[in-house]
């Protein structure tokens, strides 16, 4: 009777261990399924930020190039404006003053158009 009980204990350890086995590579499993499910939806989340990013630098592009359009038509309209010749009758300190803006708006649309390409072109590279 001895030997009986040394036998089932003998069979319920083993049943106890295999149990134990199948459920410890069970539970394995389900770790690391829950790890690859949590490291997809990172890789979800990076692509979104990555489409959003990519959406913002297009419409920056966009922005940048209308400008660039926008200050060489006003850079045109300042060269133009400076060819004009004001009547004779006009005082020297306005005559000054007139070729003085106008040579300032010039510069200034020159920058702006530098500026705006620069930034046209470093919104694409990203």
């Amino acid at each position: 009777m001895a030997e009986f009980a040394a036998g089932a204990a003998a069979a319920a350890g083993f049943n106890l261990a295999g149990y134990n086995r199948s459920n410890y590579f069970q539970n394995l499993h389900l770790k690391q399924s829950r790890r690859f499910h949590r490291q997809q939806l990172i890789t979800s989340q990076a692509d979104l930020f990555r489409a959003d990013v990519q959406q913002a630098i297009g419409a920056s592009v966009a922005v940048q190039e209308r400008l660039a359009v926008v200050s060489a038509l006003l850079l045109g309209i300042s060269a133009h404006a400076y060819g004009l010749n004001l009547p004779s009758s006009t005082f020297d300190f306005l005559d000054a003053v007139y070729y003085l803006s106008v040579s300032v708006s010039f510069v200034y649309f020159v920058v702006a158009l530098c500026s705006a390409t620069g930034a046209a072109m470093l919104a694409r590279r990203c």
